[in-house]
């Protein structure tokens, strides 16, 4: 990342699909602009205005593969908690 888009603040958020739970990690620039960290990368569509434009964008990417699917689940989210640097850090996929 250049100067001007440096990650400043990192966001927790629970992504439910059905009955299942798990984490997804947002940051935030200095810039204010918003996206998915990492993890669910393949639905990492663009930076956004708002922390609740990219939850949205990526809610709706989520939903439309399970509708494709035909399988019935619903995603939903809930609320953002904001995170240390060294929590998501814990959580990233390059760990497993």
């Amino acid at each position: 990342m250049s100067d001007s888009t440096a990650a400043v603040r990192y966001y927790r958020v629970a992504v439910y699909e059905g009955t299942q739970s798990r984490p997804a990690y947002f940051y935030e620039t200095d810039a204010g602009l918003f996206d998915l960290q990492f993890g669910w990368g393949n639905y990492t569509s663009h930076m956004h205005d708002s922390l609740a434009d990219a939850m949205a964008d990526f809610r709706k990417h989520l939903q439309s593969e399970h509708d494709a699917a035909k399988d019935g689940i619903k995603v939903a989210f809930g609320e953002p908690v904001e995170v240390q640097w060294e929590e998501v850090k814990q959580a990233s996929p390059a760990r497993e």
